[in-house]
């Protein structure tokens, strides 16, 4: 399982296409990936016209500021469309989990609903009382938080049941240490992914 906020969210899709397409080297990542959840990351509902406006608005919230790098960034307009048409044909194997933000960040939804829904086979969008830069950070372990925490166990147990997964206690029963990366802390989260892997059988 990846666990990916905002562009952290893109970074684990382009890791995901490229471990199918090098099968030689990724094949266990390419594999063992049965589930994603996403926090605020843009999937689709834009065109090629509409990214820069959106990853300047994402990088705002980041704290990016210089417009060279903004500019740098609308030059991934044409990359994050063809990804999004690239990732979804691999999707179709996996349990998506798509959060998104029902609350405005400075008077802007960042990514919006239409966005942050991807058009995937597999896909449970669910929308937080939250805006971009606060959806996956929580004040406490209640609310908002157990949503997020009911939706990751019961992807878990989607995931045991899967055929060719073999469950790992060690790593997945220990449940704090999943969640250990959505408890309240200070710094950026902006971008970040985390992982829980349930291993498919040696061939």
């Amino acid at each position: 399982m990846f666990i990916g906020h905002s562009l952290g969210g893109i970074v684990v899709k382009r890791a995901l296409v490229n471990a199918q397409l090098n099968s030689t080297n990724y094949k266990d990542i390419s594999e063992s990936t049965k589930s994603i959840i996403f926090f605020g990351t843009p999937h689709q509902g834009t065109n090629v016209t509409e990214w820069p406006q959106m990853l300047e608005s994402i990088s705002k919230v980041a704290g990016i500021k210089r417009s060279k790098v903004l500019k740098e960034l609308e030059l991934w307009s044409d990359f994050l469309v063809e990804l999004s048409q690239t990732f979804l044909e691999q999707s179709n194997k996996l349990l998506i989990t798509s959060f998104y933000e029902r609350q405005p960040y400075n008077g802007v939804y960042v990514v919006p609903e239409g966005s942050a829904r991807g058009p995937f086979l597999n896909d449970t969008p669910i929308g937080l009382d939250a805006n971009h830069r606060t959806i996956c950070r929580f004040a406490s372990e209640m609310g908002e938080f157990q949503t997020v925490h009911r939706q990751l166990h019961m992807r878990l147990c989607d995931i045991q049941e899967m055929p060719g997964a073999i469950w790992n206690p060690p790593r997945v029963d220990d449940f704090d240490e999943l969640m250990e990366a959505l408890r309240p802390r200070s710094g950026r989260v902006e971008g970040n992914t985390s992982s829980e892997r349930i291993k498919s059988p040696a061939k």
